[in-house]
């Protein structure tokens, strides 16, 4: 398990998000967390992010568990250019590659201490994936729509749509223990959409992702988690088998208290039948405290879908990730 999420409570003044909510993240699961608005979708990816705190519950996550949150995303000189900016996401791999030039001198004339050092930071320069990061990256900046002659324009010239793809490229760069992604579909077009939905299906780690996009949701999630009425409901398989699931048991859900309904009238019409009469107000007693102790089926919720679409959109602009 990655994270797990226990007895949460949440609220914004009156307002509670969370209340006794318990959720988690699997390995490599991939999660589409869906929800209506003020369900507490943001507040969620924000808790697991770390950048909100929980009124009360308990947060645990794996040891050395690396998360990649798009809208974590900032820079500190707007006037580099792409290339610049790229350049300093990954101090440590440019400084290890620097060593190892260094360090192969000396291993070259066989010096133990060198040679062991060498080694070392080998090892550390794989398992950063530095040996195929300028690959990675030029393939990722050229998927989200970068040619060579945009990555030497300044940060600061993009507009709020390219940032947030140039934010994508820096996540899915670093490949996270888990990616949060936070309605990832808007401003790309529908061929970077239908790249990114290959490459998070195929993606070796867990994902978490909050659409209005069904068919992307179909096509990445394997598991289904609902935020409703301060609760987390989880339901293994996409988007389209959750609906169908959910359907089914609003319908039955309708039936019941229907049917609980008509039985409640009836015994209330006994209970202000009988109530006033003397010889039968043990009868009519008996019988409120039956509906008293009832356990009540809870009136269903006739909207069950949540508005999805998907479409191009026609102008650039949108929040701005980097700042």
């Amino acid at each position: 398990m990655k994270i797990s999420i226990s007895q949460a409570f949440k609220s914004f003044g009156s307002q509670v998000v969370f209340e006794n909510m318990n959720f988690e993240i699997k390995d490599k699961e991939k999660i589409a967390l869906i929800g209506r608005n003020g369900s507490g979708k943001t507040t969620l990816l924000n808790v697991l992010s770390n950048q909100e705190y929980l009124d009360q519950g308990n947060r645990h996550v794996a040891n050395n568990l690396q998360i990649g949150f798009l809208e974590q995303i900032s820079i500190d000189n707007p006037q580099q250019t792409i290339d610049q900016w790229v350049q300093t996401l990954f101090v440590e791999i440019t400084d290890i590659e620097q060593q190892i030039k260094q360090l192969s001198q000396q291993a070259a004339q066989q010096e133990p201490v060198a040679l062991k050092q060498l080694g070392d930071l080998m090892d550390r320069f794989e398992q950063l994936g530095g040996y195929h990061l300028e690959t990675e990256i030029n393939t990722l900046l050229t998927k989200f729509g970068f040619s060579i002659a945009d990555r030497q324009r300044s940060i600061e010239e993009l507009s709020g749509g390219e940032r947030t793809r140039l934010a994508f490229v820096m996540v899915l760069a670093q490949k996270p223990d888990i990616l949060l992604l936070d309605e990832p579909t808007n401003h790309l077009d529908i061929s970077t959409i239908e790249w990114l939905e290959g490459y998070l299906k195929r993606y070796n780690a867990a994902v978490v992702v909050t659409s209005h996009d069904r068919l992307f949701l179909d096509r990445v999630c394997d598991t289904v988690v609902e935020l409703e009425n301060q609760q987390a409901y989880r339901f293994n398989g996409n988007y389209s088998m959750y609906i169908k699931d959910k359907e089914v048991r609003q319908s039955r859900q309708i039936t019941a208290y229907s049917q609980q309904q008509k039985e409640i009238q009836r015994l209330q019409a006994l209970i202000d039948k009988y109530r006033a009469k003397a010889s039968k107000a043990s009868f009519a007693k008996s019988k409120q405290k039956y509906l008293d102790r009832m356990d009540k089926v809870d009136q269903p919720d006739k909207d069950i879908r949540p508005f999805v679409a998907r479409f191009v959109p026609k102008v650039k602009g949108g929040k701005q990730v980097l700042t």
